[in-house]
């Protein structure tokens, strides 16, 4: 089979790092090559990041590029013409993106794939016990498949997990000897053992400042750096760091994997990925996040003693007394409710989607029981197509954004014109009532509004209009509440 990877990276020289999303599909990448696969990836900014995994790949993908302009209504539709071209000549039986398609290319390459006919699934994380069930009801009426991954308390019970979803463990696999071999090679003991995920340079200097602290007290620190830019290292030598501090490049993940597990502490950044591997490997960690904390109190309860939250910069007494609580835990403590731990979840992902078919029928079903139905796309495009015969022959629907008033759905319609075979992009909104669905619909209808209606039922509370482009919607935020 020939998969297509739609991913991206944010690998930047000054700040957060945003790599989780393409690390996720590149570990579902090395599976489905050793399964005998060919592997595309479509990764907007993949060359700014490297380190063990993204070499071992290089010669093993192709990593193609899309042009993706600006997502005004002309812009949108030039974007629709190009993907659509570059999945032609791709050819791939299964476009795998690699987070909820909220926006920009993610969102794009689902949409052309839809209307190509393309079976597509989605990876994205769980944040919370309530939110697999919301992704289902969010994205399952768009994509062929879902695969959630997360701390298994999470997952919903197996006679209620519909058949195209897959939850899987956070993507961990350990190679316990290679990172012993490592650690000895750097000359150090690793008994005593604090690994700093300094991706970020915040992190980074933070993770430092605090060795400086715990350095006195025998401890050794392994810091963790990309190879994209000189800037971390010039950081840590520009901050004396201690004699017992390690900087590498990443190693190969389960190798990384391996230290972190052997790691009394681990500081990482506020990331998801991050924090529940650390979790997943019962590793103590200090998260540094500038902001507030929502989705993290929503862990499990057992992995909150095992967290502790600071600000970036230097480490204050605060910050290095939480790190003495964490160090003083019994890891062994934290309990199996969390995460009872899992191997060989990019294993039973790829399988999942070995077997992948596109499910009309059954996401015909989901879109149904939104409010968006056949006959009502139908009577949408019959405004779009005045005079002409309509037959909508597809729908799905995925929800991109919760305003104050409603929930704001992308819609993918395939239908007949006339006898010959049409795409459309919608959007849908569903109303909390019937009352705000008439006031929408009277601020629609005005010439300032620049939306243009196609369908409305304030009884069902459901509107459908012309897709305006992405530069109309408000930003995406989290795919989930928090």
């Amino acid at each position: 089979m020939r998969f297509l990877l739609a991913t991206y990276c944010f690998a930047r020289t000054n700040g957060e790092a945003q790599i989780g999303v393409y690390k996720r599909s590149l570990r579902l990448a090395l599976e489905m090559i050793g399964r005998g696969h060919e592997v595309v990836v479509f990764c907007p900014g993949h060359e700014d990041y490297g380190d063990a995994l993204t070499r071992l790949l290089d010669s093993r993908v192709r990593y193609v590029e899309i042009p993706f302009t600006r997502p005004d209504l002309l812009g949108a539709r030039q974007n629709r013409r190009v993907f659509r071209r570059a999945l032609r000549q791709i050819r791939p039986d299964v476009v795998v993106v690699g987070e909820a398609p909220l926006a920009g290319t993610l969102l794009e390459t689902t949409l052309a794939a839809i209307e190509l006919g393309i079976p597509v699934a989605m990876l994205d994380n769980v944040y919370n016990p309530c939110v697999t069930g919301l992704a289902w009801r969010s994205f399952g009426g768009m994509m062929d498949a879902v695969i959630l991954n997360g701390p298994n308390s999470f997952h919903l019970p197996e006679k209620e997990t519909p058949r195209r979803m897959l939850q899987v463990s956070p993507y961990v696999e350990v190679w316990r000897e290679e990172a012993s071999r490592l650690l000895a090679e750097l000359g150090l003991c690793g008994e005593r053992l604090v690994v700093v995920l300094g991706y970020d340079s915040e992190v980074l200097s933070f993770g430092l400042s605090l060795m400086e602290a715990l350095s006195a007290q025998g401890f050794e620190a392994l810091v963790v750096v990309s190879r994209w830019t000189g800037e971390e290292e010039r950081l840590a030598k520009s901050r004396q760091a201690p004699g017992r501090v390690r900087i590498i490049h990443p190693p190969a993940d389960p190798v990384l994997f391996g230290l972190v597990e052997r790691a009394r502490l681990a500081v990482v950044k506020y990331g998801y990925m991050q924090v529940t591997e650390c979790m997943t490997l019962r590793t103590p960690a200090v998260v540094v996040y500038r902001g507030s904390v929502p989705w993290l109190r929503q862990l499990p309860p057992g992995f909150e003693p095992f967290l502790h939250v600071v600000q970036p910069g230097a480490a204050s007494r605060e910050a290095v007394g939480g790190a003495h609580r964490l160090l003083a835990l019994d890891r062994s403590t934290m309990p199996a409710a969390g995460h009872a731990g899992c191997a060989g979840a990019a294993a039973m992902a790829v399988r999942f989607l070995e077997k992948l078919e596109r499910a009309s029928s059954e996401i015909g079903e989901a879109c149904s029981q939104l409010g968006f139905t056949l006959e009502r796309a139908s009577a949408a495009l019959a405004c779009r197509h005045p005079g002409r015969k309509v037959e909508a022959g597809q729908l799905r629907a995925l929800r991109l954004r919760t305003l104050p008033c409603c929930d704001l759905y992308s819609l993918a319609c395939n239908y007949r014109l006339n006898g010959s075979e049409r795409s459309a992009r919608l959007w849908g909104r569903l109303y909390e009532t019937p009352g705000r669905a008439r006031a929408d619909f009277r601020r629609a209808s005005t010439p300032s509004s620049g939306r243009h209606v196609l369908f409305f039922d304030p009884d069902t509370r459901v509107l459908f209009e012309e897709d305006l482009g992405e530069a109309a919607l408000p930003p995406a935020g989290q795919p989930f509440p928090s």
